[in-house]
């Protein structure tokens, strides 16, 4: 019975095949096609590869953490005015507003 031999690829060609991946941003089954890999190894080599080039995001600068704070309390102010806003009872008063109708509580004269 004769054994299959499996293919070997060189480092040199398993980090061109992934920075083709990563590069050009097609997707790895496109690209695996069409240099005549499995999608699961060209998959593995771009995880490397990636994996490789990631490297700790740098520290913030004192201006960078200053509009970080700043944005993230922007975006709890605006997920309270959406919060509000979602509120049905709220809309029906702000409509009746816009609409120019005064409400009156009954029994008020």
């Amino acid at each position: 019975m004769a054994s299959k031999k499996r293919k070997s690829y060189t480092p040199a060609y398993r980090r061109e095949a992934a920075r083709l991946v990563i590069d050009t941003g097609r997707p790895i089954a496109h690209v695996a096609r069409e240099i005549g890999v499995g999608e699961q190894l060209l998959g593995r080599w771009v995880a490397q590869a990636r994996a490789r080039d990631d490297s700790p995001p740098p520290a913030l600068d004192v201006d960078e953490r200053a509009e970080l704070e700043r944005l993230r309390t922007e975006v709890a102010d605006l997920r309270m005015d959406r919060e509000f806003l979602k509120n049905p009872f709220v809309h029906g008063r702000l409509w009746s507003r816009e609409k120019g109708g005064a409400r009156v509580r009954s029994g008020a004269a």
